[in-house]
């Protein structure tokens, strides 16, 4: 992982949500930053698992224009991993189309 890779997964796992906007503002392109070594390849896949904080990180890293197509090594995009999680707002913010049979 690259130095703004670290930076931003470090940004990700904090308890504030102000650190994440100022690492993106300062940053905006780590948002496509791909997290080597891991199996989730982008910051969508590093939600925390309280649900009111997922929705609010995923709101603020697709303002960014995080890519919702990438794939982990699992073969699952960020909307299919987090769904598994039960995070389910953020899932619909990243497939709309999750929501529309409910």
């Amino acid at each position: 992982m690259t130095d703004r890779g670290a930076l931003l997964r470090r940004a990700l796992c904090s308890s504030r949500l102000e650190r994440l906007q100022a690492v993106l503002h300062h940053d905006p392109e780590c948002v496509h930053e791909m997290m080597a070594g891991h199996q989730d390849p982008t910051p969508l896949f590093y939600l925390p698992d309280d649900e009111q904080r997922a929705t609010h990180i995923t709101r603020l890293l697709l303002s960014y224009r995080a890519d919702v197509t990438m794939r982990n090594d699992s073969g699952q995009t960020a909307a299919d991993a987090v769904l598994a999680r039960s995070l389910d707002a953020a899932a619909m913010l990243m497939d709309p189309s999750i929501g529309a049979d409910a």
